[in-house]
């Protein structure tokens, strides 16, 4: 009896403590301007983020707002396991910047996640350092760019047994290494929907690696590898015995088989193996720009992609994930621009006489209606965009400072889902520069354009500039100006 009741009372504890812990989930609102660092973090008061996520546990949420988290700390920020730390999917994605490199860490990352975290909708970016993060083979990171020095992703050791999480809807860049690096084991990385870009002498798209005791792999779907080295690259570190395998999987993916790197620890073992059977697409990918990793209607990866698996309903831009046949491969879908439904010609009136436009001759007969083309087949791609509120840009003067020109811009308040896009200012045929902006709805911001250098040039004569600002089909007169000289 005595037996049975304490067994009761254990079920019925473990019960408790099991309604608690869901009961206990708690959202960590935060900021970038907020100081606050006492819970509770609520809307109305948002605490800063260091001290958000540091009261955050699993299964807790941590939304951002809109806006840029300058990251000037001693150490990584951590996200604990199965923390959920968001943006808002299609508005302005908040930044998490590291300016400067950490004094006694010169490896670290920005941020950390542990097991079953997940970060979505958020920006992360490392001027110099170790990366922008790093995570585990069960993290969940989804429409969010990473941009580091050495690297921007990085994948560290876990459990084997562990349930993968996964990478999907994400632009990778490395400035001078390897955009994503994976290593020292784990359950298999998967990636769908990925750009990764390594740049530098040793410049790697995307680098899975093997040591002592431990395999690794990567499975990467839809995804674009581009590095200036190597754009796929499987290494046996010296250490890796015969069955530590280093596999990189590349599947309905964009990359240059020529820049694809097998290392074997040893020359007779065959422990670095790259997969590339499935459905791949070759040839130029046709970015938008040096930065811009949005594809021409024309590139071949569009309508390429595999349609099922973790690529989700959304691309980076919270656009749809499949416009067409199948979704494209890489982190952007590609949209037609907006189509502008044809009005009438002026003067014309249908039935009237008087085709010429001329005087009214009192013909009031009705003309024999001409023979019609056949209707053409319809191309869904090339349906109407609903026409969003677009970024406002004033007409303003500029002072040029170290070669930047802050614009001053607005997206206005009907524009749900933010403003986001390329802002190009030309003089005449010169490209003076462009600049990728990211605005919440209702809000104000700085677009910085760095100005190229045939427009230094003209600028340094007289010392004054008159340019157009244009995004997308609107424009404004911008004046730039070098700042006065002193005496």
């Amino acid at each position: 009896m005595r037996t049975q009741l304490l067994a009761a009372f254990v079920a019925a504890l473990t019960i408790s403590l099991t309604g608690a812990t869901a009961a206990s989930a708690t959202t960590f609102h935060s900021s970038p301007s907020s100081t606050r660092a006492q819970a509770p973090c609520t809307a109305e008061a948002p605490c800063k983020l260091s001290f958000a996520l540091g009261q955050a546990f699993d299964g807790d949420d941590v939304p951002l707002t809109p806006g840029t988290y300058d990251h000037s700390a001693g150490d990584p920020l951590e996200v604990r396991p199965g923390v959920v730390v968001h943006g808002v999917a299609g508005a302005a994605r908040p930044l998490i910047e590291q300016g400067a490199a950490y004094r006694d860490c010169a490896g670290c990352t920005v941020l950390e996640l542990g097991g079953d975290a997940v970060l979505r909708d958020v920006d992360v970016r490392q001027v110099e350092g170790g990366g922008a993060v790093e995570a585990v083979g069960e993290s969940i990171i989804e429409r969010s760019a990473l941009r580091g020095r050495g690297a921007a992703l990085v994948f560290n050791s876990s459990p084997t047994a562990a349930t993968p999480g996964g990478v999907r809807n994400v632009v990778a860049v490395a400035e001078d290494g390897v955009a994503i690096l994976s290593r020292r084991g784990g359950p298999t990385r998967y990636l769908e929907n990925v750009t990764a870009i390594g740049r530098g002498t040793y410049g790697v798209g995307i680098s899975v690696r093997s040591s002592a005791a431990t395999d690794d792999t990567v499975d990467a779907v839809n995804t674009i590898a581009r590095g200036d080295a190597f754009d796929g690259q499987a290494y046996a570190e010296p250490s890796a015995g015969i069955n530590d395998v280093a596999t990189l999987k590349l599947r309905y993916s964009n990359f240059r088989p020529a820049k694809l790197e097998k290392l074997e620890s040893d020359p007779a073992w065959s422990n670095a193996q790259i997969e590339t059977w499935d459905n791949n697409v070759q040839g130029d990918p046709q970015f938008a720009g040096a930065n811009d990793f949005h594809v021409a209607q024309t590139s071949p990866v569009v309508d390429k992609g595999r349609a099922s698996g973790l690529n989700g309903t959304l691309d980076l831009d919270g656009r749809a994930r499949t416009f067409g046949a199948k979704p494209d491969i890489g982190a952007y879908e590609w949209h037609p621009p907006v189509v502008e439904p044809e009005g009438p010609a002026p003067g014309g009136g249908g039935t009237g006489g008087g085709g010429s436009g001329g005087a009214d001759t009192g013909d009031t007969g009705t003309q024999p209606e001409q023979p019609r083309d056949p209707e053409q087949p319809r191309d869904p791609r090339l349906d109407p965009v609903p026409l969003l509120p677009g970024l406002t840009v004033a007409r303003q003067t500029v002072t040029v400072k170290k070669n930047v020109a802050a614009l001053k811009v607005e997206c206005p308040a009907a524009a749900s889902g933010g403003c986001n896009g390329t802002l190009t200012l030309l003089s005449g045929k010169v490209k003076v520069g462009s600049a990728r902006f990211s605005v919440a709805p209702g809000k104000r911001g700085v677009v910085k354009v760095k100005l190229a250098k045939a427009a230094r040039k003209l600028i340094a004569r007289k010392r004054k500039l008159k340019a157009t600002a244009t995004v997308t089909d609107t424009t404004a007169a911008i004046t730039l100006k070098l700042p006065s000289r002193k005496r």
